[in-house]
């Protein structure tokens, strides 16, 4: 609950937090504004997509936020990702496509509160069917704040963990990234871990944000970036591969676009990674 208390001759007021256990009372929660805080108590394991209306911050607090093949969606406002429990700890292993599977008995060990399994969001265009943003869409004048907690294992054809996307609005859409991770994504076209997907697109990756073992088909394993693209602080793109048997590939941990704009500055890095056929 929203309390206010008197300090020092101030008042002060502490934001309303709210804990869910299911689907359905974390649809309910992101939708309802009187919550600033919406808090996993327990893993959760999505039965329809889920769009995040009004500006709210998603505790992942240590647990697993299952998208099961459904979305988060950003729809005009302003969606924070956290981490109270950064200690949790869970396994992966990693399929032949190089996408990170949750499972107990997995190599691959990840800490604090996951996001997985998600397949983006479809649009159509031209009587085809695309995905955007495997784990997290941000729609046309939305913005993803992500200051702790890790988007895993999640693929779409366009940005297999985040996918910008302003669309023919051009609505500036924005993706700010200082803490967590993204990894062990996949994408078939562009944008293994993020793909900003249009001029008016914005991503800042800075303080420890990391991309890492992301893979896509063709174009920017790590990131592709239209519109602008920053790397800061100690930001690091790692072990990211673009591959293909059959196109060329460009851009094995970072691919920008001519009419774009790419700034690295601080101890940002990227290392490790590859294009290979």
């Amino acid at each position: 609950a929203v309390q206010s208390a008197e300090g020092a001759g101030m008042p002060v007021t502490y934001a309303a937090v709210t804990e869910v256990s299911t689907a359905d009372e974390l649809k309910k929660a992101l939708n309802d504004s009187s919550f600033d805080t919406v808090k996993l108590a327990k893993d959760v394991t999505l039965t329809e997509t889920i769009p995040a209306r009004g500006d709210v911050t998603l505790d992942l607090n240590g647990k697993v936020l299952n998208l099961n093949s459904k979305q988060i969606t950003v729809n005009r406002d302003t969606l924070t990702l956290s981490d109270s429990n950064p200690n949790a700890e869970h396994r992966f292993k990693e399929d032949a496509t190089g996408l990170w599977v949750l499972d107990n008995s997995g190599d691959k060990t990840v800490r604090g509160g996951v996001i997985t399994g998600g397949t983006g969001y479809p649009i159509q265009y031209v009587g085809n069917e695309y995905f955007y943003g495997g784990g997290v869409y941000i729609a046309p004048g939305g913005q993803l704040t992500m200051i702790g907690g890790n988007i895993i294992g999640c693929s779409a054809e366009y940005g297999g963990g985040v996918c910008i996307y302003p669309g023919q609005t051009g609505e500036p859409s924005q993706f700010s990234m200082s803490g967590g991770s993204i990894a062990g994504c996949v994408a078939t076209t562009g944008g293994g871990g993020v793909y900003a997907y249009a001029e008016e697109s914005v991503f800042n990756m800075n303080g420890t944000a990391l991309i890492r073992d992301c893979r896509c088909g063709v174009i920017g394993g790590g990131v592709r970036a239209c519109g602008t693209f920053q790397m800061s602080g100690h930001a690091v793109i790692r072990n990211c591969t673009a591959e293909s048997a059959t196109e060329y590939i460009y851009g094995g941990g970072v691919f920008v676009n001519s009419s774009s704009s790419f700034v690295m500055s601080d101890e940002a890095k990227i290392e490790a990674c590859r294009a290979a056929p």
